[in-house]
């Protein structure tokens, strides 16, 4: 099974606004809102190709209560941890053509007491066979150290962990020696302090990360293609042209696609494939990170894998 974590999980609200201007009166064509974050967008990925999945975490108010019935009506479990306040709400601006603008609230705060029980909750499933992935932002006063905490927690229970966060978090994780990181050009730019734009100028940016404690290292080019590093070894696989209709949460079925393929112990070559041409085959539906397997397949025969 792979558990998800997500400590600040939201509502998104996704309109629809192709000729979205600042300063003006835009009209959405349409609307589409369904429950968020980083890590509950992993999980419905999972979901979507077939694997078991639970979402952790914290949620709050009546925005967490319709979160939770959100992930319900996906058949996906969960086991949150309920706190003050509210979860927020996040506005995602589709823009056509791929481009889309985020409007990302804070969220909520969390206590010593809230955090203690969200790692007693995640230790409970750190069995033989499961996997851990912690992915998104935090809440606005979650320490660092408790981000390290939960992922020391997993790898010293031999669970494979899988990150997808940036700045200090992702610093922060990597004392723990997860199996997998995965972060976006921007991110790793900013990390490393070194502009980077194509695969080859990523790479030694990557080997940088798993000579800092990240066992394996993907970077994502989307809709290009992604850069995968584990070992001595890095490929690049290159997509194939689709017909984008929404890639918010393509990044997180990404995720998801690399977790589920890390459970079901696929090849190297095959997770590549599978990973990106999951990304892409969520870039065709209109809800986030939901894929069709059928488009997965269809994506992952025209997937072109190179040698780094």
């Amino acid at each position: 099974m792979i558990i998800t974590v997500t400590l600040n999980p939201a509502i998104d609200r996704i309109l629809y606004v192709p000729s979205f201007r600042t300063g003006e009166i835009n009209r959405a064509l349409k609307t589409f809102v369904d429950a968020g974050g980083k890590g509950i967008n992993v999980s419905k990925a999972v979901k979507s190709l077939g694997g078991d999945t639970i979402a952790l975490g914290f949620i709050a108010g009546k925005n967490g209560r319709f979160i939770k019935d959100n992930l319900s009506s996906y058949g996906i479990e969960h086991h949150f941890v309920e706190v003050p306040g509210e979860s927020r709400v996040n506005i995602k601006i589709y823009c056509g053509n791929g481009s889309h603008t985020d409007i990302n609230e804070p969220g909520f705060n969390t206590s010593e007491a809230n955090f203690n029980l969200l790692l007693s909750r995640l230790k409970g499933y750190l069995h033989p066979g499961n996997i851990v992935v912690i992915s998104g932002s935090t809440p606005p006063n979650f320490p660092q150290e408790y981000y390290a905490k939960l992922c020391s927690a997993v790898t010293e229970s031999k669970i494979p962990l899988v990150i997808d966060a940036d700045g200090d978090r992702l610093s922060h994780s990597l004392g723990a020696r997860p199996s997998f990181v995965k972060l976006n050009t921007q991110e790793l730019s900013e990390i490393t302090g070194t502009p980077v734009t194509t695969p080859e100028s990523a790479l030694p940016e990557a080997r940088m990360l798993m000579q800092r404690g990240a066992r394996g290292v993907l970077v994502s080019f989307l809709p290009g293609g992604i850069l995968y590093l584990e070992g001595d070894e890095a490929f690049y696989a290159e997509a194939p042209p689709v017909e984008i209709q929404n890639t918010i949460g393509s990044g997180d079925a990404l995720v998801g696609a690399l977790s589920h393929a890390i459970e079901q112990k696929m090849t190297r070559e095959a997770t590549i494939k599978y990973v990106l041409s999951t990304a892409m085959a969520s870039a065709l539906l209109e809800s986030s990170a939901v894929v069709s397997r059928r488009d997965v397949l269809n994506i992952y025969e025209k997937v072109r894998l190179r040698t780094l």
